[in-house]
């Protein structure tokens, strides 16, 4: 179904205007500006509900949440994601700084700080708390942005921004620059910008990515609590400061052993008890790539894995001369008298490329004989780990 044009449909209905008259109505234009009274939102959600077949929170019938026709499709997809493909909840916002963090162009004349931006600023602090990763892609000399955060009262800071882009570059390849940079996929990502090309262009070159046009009074505030709305209380900020200077020390040149004797890397894996449930729970709903079986579960699924018997689950933590990783690695093991079956194995992006996956793997053959089959289901998110079992002797099955 194609959301735009059935949101068009209706307003047709609801403002009882044209098809040429919806057509014209762009998809960040005002409608209470077109004609959307309180009176008619009543009518608008009715007719939504209907279309979609999906039934609107209490929680979300705000007028400010139905400003546009971007804000409908951004509130309605929560509730139109299907079963098999579940919302998938972000890790990362690129954030434009001019007439975003702050009103006015750095560099050429006077910029200031509008309760708007004064807002979003609070809410992208707020989302660090979160968990969220906050970075800048900006079209501007690094010199005028540094001026800016030096000279404004701003309530972000540098501390809370994990990365950034500031030149002139395309900003998809400044995105996809720190996507890699962050080992993190482009579907995890939020963009904001004011600039309805830049807006197009990261639409049009990386559609995976949710962008979101700041503007005044629209509710870009909401939508964004709401992509993160799954978020830990794990300050990723620190610990993807902490990544990015262990990736400055990781060079071609040298092996995951010398790489972890370098960073004085302890490795401690054990079966998982009710204390870790809430972290492993986590870790299988933000792991999308080293994900094999493409699975996630909750924290009633993980203790009913533990307290149930029939599955053992093993977890992996890692710390070393940066700071202490947590739990970065898990898997989920059936033993039968006649097999071993490793239903789900998953490892965060953060520590790819360190070898953890192989101990974790060592550790589970430790401790059986004969051999040991994995479930790998092929997406397009985990397809360049397909081969992974196989190099390591494990016999590869599906799980339908």
């Amino acid at each position: 179904m194609d959301a735009q044009r059935s949101i068009r449909d209706i307003l047709c209905e609801i403002l009882k205007i044209s098809t040429e008259q919806a057509n014209d109505i762009g998809v960040d234009d005002a409608l209470d500006e077109k004609g959307l009274t309180s009176l008619r939102f009543i009518d608008l959600i009715v007719a939504l509900e209907d279309t979609f077949n999906i039934e609107v929170k209490d929680s979300d019938l705000i007028p400010r949440k139905f400003n546009a026709i971007s804000d409908i499709t951004q509130m309605i997809s929560k509730y139109t994601e299907s079963e098999d493909h579940p919302i998938s909840y972000k890790k990362v916002v690129f954030c434009d700084c001019d007439n975003v963090l702050w009103t006015g162009v750095s560099g050429e004349g006077d910029i200031r700080i509008e309760q708007e931006n004064l807002d979003l600023q609070q809410t992208l602090v707020g989302l660090t708390g979160r968990g969220a990763i906050i970075c800048l892609c900006s079209k501007n000399d690094p010199e005028n942005i540094s001026e800016a955060f030096d000279k404004l009262p701003m309530v972000i800071t540098w501390e809370h921004i994990v990365t950034s882009r500031v030149n002139y570059k395309d900003k998809p390849d400044n995105i996809v620059d720190m996507l890699t940079e962050l080992n993190l996929l482009s579907e995890s990502a939020v963009f904001i910008d004011d600039s309805d090309y830049e807006l197009e262009y990261v639409k049009h070159s990386l559609p995976e990515i949710t962008s979101l046009k700041f503007r005044a009074g629209n509710s870009i505030n909401d939508n964004l609590n709401e992509l993160f709305d799954n978020s830990s209380e794990i300050d990723r900020t620190t610990q993807y400061k902490e990544q990015l200077e262990r990736e400055r020390l990781h060079t071609k040149n040298i092996s995951a052993d010398e790489f972890n004797e370098l960073l004085n890397t302890e490795v401690q894996i054990r079966t998982a008890d009710t204390s870790d449930i809430q972290r492993i729970a986590e870790l299988t709903q933000r792991t999308n790539q080293f994900n094999l079986s493409a699975k996630h579960y909750t924290e009633d699924e993980i203790r009913s894995f533990i307290l149930g018997g029939s599955l053992k689950i093993y977890i992996l933590s890692a710390s070393d001369k940066f700071g202490d990783m947590g739990i970065v690695g898990c898997a989920i093991v059936a033993f039968k008298e006649q097999s071993t079956t490793i239903t789900d194995i998953f490892l965060s992006c953060r520590v790819f490329g360190r070898g953890f996956e192989e101990r974790l793997l060592d550790t589970i053959r430790s401790q059986i004989a004969g051999a040991v089959y994995g479930v790998f289901n092929q997406n397009n998110k985990n397809k360049k780990f397909s081969g992974f079992y196989i190099e390591h002797g494990v016999i590869p099955i599906v799980d339908l």
